[in-house]
């Protein structure tokens, strides 16, 4: 096949709030870097974005739109599209769930869920709600625009095809893991991390973020019931975004578990291996996914996961996690007690875990991506070639 041009919306790599996309798009872009594809691939930043370093196998271009408020939009609207044909792009690749309702150029899209369709009517304030309104309106835009769509489960997959996107335009690619999740920091690291962030082992980790999904109110309240039979442990929940803080200090608050839990604000990519190593277990009980990547990082590091039985955590990772009911706070309770109590069971855990997670890989992932590429453009030729032969014949 001849030599591409490939533009990738990157506007997740700086993105204040961390979280699934942002990981996305940051661990793709590095490994395009690495497996140096023969096509030449354009990352697209917003002006606000810096440029980055040590991407020697791709170009980077800035599209200058900086509007208050609207300036995603418009510019995903609006500036992309032209600035995708003004570089004469063969395809252009829009990786976090939405697109144009006008492209301008063959595209293809990553379409990670469909969990903003179904929770306008409950996002937990205005500017949320019109983020999810938004988001709503571009997996519309890549149901009815993309060549091919790209998702990382079978579970999601499903879930695109019953929002509508054709099933003959999807293709799963699952994600990776970094290279440093697997290289576990010695004790005196670990001492020297969790002295700097005011942390205390043994100790589980949860995470919470703007959407109440994640269920970190569940591991509060677990953990909670659980305090006197494990007086030392204590519950990091680390924070992606802090609009539910108040709320789930007022349940600390009232569960009797009031100094014994941490909060922890976003922290840099570099510590976050520390931050799974050290802990005991991490609680994932999280009620819809499209993919789920903690579980897979935190294996990797060599910490057993207690996550929730809901799809697509059970097909991806099985009995290499300890598989709970999100929702029974006494079956999450006991999986707690398993991991803290039975040194053998947690072993076994400990190595499913890093066996599992050792088929995950970012670089293979670049490629498979890269051959989606290439299937989008190839189409694109056939449908050329098939008008041609119509209007001639």
């Amino acid at each position: 096949m001849r030599t591409l041009k490939i533009g990738i919306d990157a506007r997740f790599l700086t993105h204040p709030k961390a979280g699934g996309y942002q990981t996305y798009v940051q661990e793709l872009v590095a490994a395009f870097n690495r497996v140096q594809p023969e096509h030449e691939l354009w990352i697209v930043l917003a002006a606000d974005q810096p440029q980055f370093v040590g991407l020697s196998q791709l170009r980077q271009v800035v599209e200058p739109v900086i509007i208050p408020f609207a300036g995603v939009g418009w510019r995903e609207q609006w500036g992309l599209p032209r600035l995708a044909r003004r570089l004469r792009l063969d395809l252009m690749h829009y990786p976090s769930n939405t697109m144009p309702w006008k492209p301008l150029v063959p595209s293809v899209a990553t379409l990670h869920d469909t969990i903003a369709i179904g929770r306008r009517a409950v996002s937990a304030n205005l500017h949320n709600a019109l983020i999810d309104a938004y988001e709503a309106f571009g997996v519309r835009q890549v149901s009815r625009n993309a060549r091919l769509v790209i998702t990382g489960s079978d579970t999601a997959a499903h879930d695109l095809v019953a929002a509508g996107v054709p099933a003959d335009r999807v293709r799963i690619i699952h994600h990776g893991i970094r290279e440093d999740f697997w290289r576990r920091p010695d004790p005196a690291a670990l001492d020297e991390f969790c002295q700097r962030r005011g942390l205390t082992r043994p100790y589980l980790l949860t995470m919470a973020s703007a959407d109440r999904r994640k269920n970190a109110g569940a591991a509060i309240e677990a953990f909670a019931r659980r305090i006197d039979r494990h007086p030392n442990l204590t519950l990091v929940v680390l924070l992606t975004a802090n609009d539910l803080r108040a709320e789930l200090e007022g349940m600390v608050a009232t569960s009797g578990a009031a100094g014994r839990v941490r909060f922890l604000e976003r922290i840099p990519a570099a510590d976050m291996p520390a931050l799974y190593a050290g802990a005991s277990a991490l609680l994932f009980l999280s009620l819809r996914e499209g993919f789920g990547l903690p579980p897979l990082e935190s294996m990797a590091c060599g910490t057993p996961v207690i996550c929730s039985n809901r799809p697509p955590m059970t097909t991806l990772y099985g009995e290499s996690v300890v598989l709970v009911e999100p929702t029974d706070i006494n079956a999450v309770g006991l999986a707690i007690d398993r991991l803290i109590d039975d040194d053998s069971a947690r072993g076994q855990i400990v190595s499913r875990g890093r066996e599992t997670a050792r088929q995950f890989s970012w670089n293979r992932a670049a490629r498979d991506t890269i051959r989606v590429y290439e299937e989008a453009v190839g189409e694109q030729s056939r449908e050329i070639a098939s008008s041609f032969g119509r209007s001639t014949g």
